[in-house]
């Protein structure tokens, strides 16, 4: 049964990793699956009689583990964050370069009488294997902390339409790495025994599942694609009412924050369907931005969540729906221009009424002044016009003055 099951594990990741790689070469989650397929069957020579495989069985027996690390940090894009390559690194630094001091002093006889020779031994040491399995163990245990809780961030973060995608494979991933944490555990307190046993074998469940599941998610990716085309199709055949298109992606896409602006040639810029202005979110790496061609003309934009394996889907939908689109695009660049006139009007008004405020303050300030200096002087001069003729004579010539300048 067990022989049955590594054949499984061992060809469901070299076959569904080559099937991932054939379609996305670009992604190096199918490599990462075929590596880990060949890993475990180098992993199985442990069960070897040849002293030789057997020895190399048993130093690279861990491998596989980190290669299936590597696969669920790197999923979907198939690259690593910063945090996420340090742990990797470390992990296969422990399972080449950090486990050989322990089989170089680890003689298989101890613990099984019918096992070949370790052909990597120097000398057996036994309290040497304690100490170093201890710190192996040790160093496995917070690896296995780290990346569990790294796939435990990215879920949280992750948007609707990525744990629609990826669920089972997160699933898997988070089940596997609290089965190695058990594992790594049980190895600690009990160096060998049947617990051990059972504890790998639990392990191996999710193990077993995580290339299956990524096949999963992949199938149901292209499922959706079909789906989606198929969905809008329908909506579109119903004649949506203006304004509608987007809600008719967004059910498509099952994106509920999707948005949709169209592009206006005269104005070299997006608006919306009201006509108003739109910047694209090139700055948000949580929002992807894909542009719908129609003869080689752009007509329109889809901003919705950053999802690599959802951006044939949206492709395809945008294809479907690159006509209805074009009308829109129209509606939207006449809403757009009545919008500028709207403002070139207001424009005009308020320039109009500031114009009228300044005359306002010019005669206020100017003018008015002056004609009440002017009358002010008049009821001087007639007031002096008998007792002091010379001085109304003057206080006259100031406002002829006055008045000239209010003039």
């Amino acid at each position: 049964m067990i022989a049955t099951l590594g054949l499984v594990i061992g060809w469901g990741f070299i076959g569904a990793g080559l099937f991932t790689w054939s379609r996305r070469p670009d992604n190096s989650l199918g490599s990462l699956m075929v590596a880990t397929g060949f890993a475990w069957f180098v992993a199985g020579l442990s069960g070897s009689d040849v002293a030789v495989l057997f020895s190399i069985g048993v130093l690279f027996g861990s491998v596989y583990v980190v290669t299936t690390i590597h696969t669920l940090l790197a999923a979907p894009q198939g690259t690593l964050e910063r945090g996420d390559r340090r742990i990797v690194t470390f992990a296969y630094l422990l399972v080449t370069v950090g486990i050989l001091p322990l089989y170089l002093f680890y003689d298989p006889s101890e613990d099984c009488k019918n096992c070949p020779d370790n052909v990597f031994m120097i000398t057996d040491s036994r309290t040497v294997v304690e100490i170093a399995g201890a710190a192996i163990n040790l160093t496995g245990l917070v690896i296995v902390a780290l990346v569990l809780r790294s796939l435990v961030r990215r879920w949280r973060r992750a948007t609707r339409a990525e744990r629609r995608l990826y669920a089972p494979m997160y699933a898997a991933g988070v089940a596997l790495m609290i089965a190695l944490i058990g594992q790594l555990a049980v190895q600690s307190a009990i160096q060998q025994g049947d617990v051990t046993a059972v504890a790998f074998v639990i392990a191996l469940i999710p193990f077993s599942l995580v290339p299956y599941l990524f096949l999963l998610s992949f199938l149901r990716a292209r499922l959706l694609e079909g789906g989606a085309v198929t969905g809008l199709m329908r909506r579109l055949n119903e004649a949506p009412r203006a304004g509608r298109l987007r809600d008719a992606l967004a059910e498509a896409l099952d994106d509920s924050s999707l948005e949709l602006v169209y592009w206006i040639p005269e104005r070299q810029s997006y608006v919306d369907f009201r006509g108003r202005a739109y910047e694209l979110p090139t700055d948000d790496p949580r929002r992807a931005i894909h542009t719908v061609d129609r003869d080689g003309e752009c007509v329109a934009a889809i901003i919705h969540d950053a999802v690599p394996e959802a951006e044939p889907h949206v492709e395809a939908v945008g294809a479907a729906a690159s006509l209805a689109l074009m009308n829109e695009r129209l509606e939207a660049e006449l809403r757009a221009k009545v919008n500028e006139l709207r403002r070139s009007r207001e424009r005009m008004l308020r320039i109009g009424l500031e114009e009228r405020r300044r005359l306002e303050r010019d005669l206020h300030d100017g003018a008015q002044q002056r004609l009440v200096s002017m009358a002010l002087n008049i009821r001087l001069a007639r007031a002096k016009l008998n007792e002091d003729p010379l001085a109304a004579d003057q206080l006259l010539e100031s406002a002829g003055t006055e008045l000239d300048s209010a003039l």
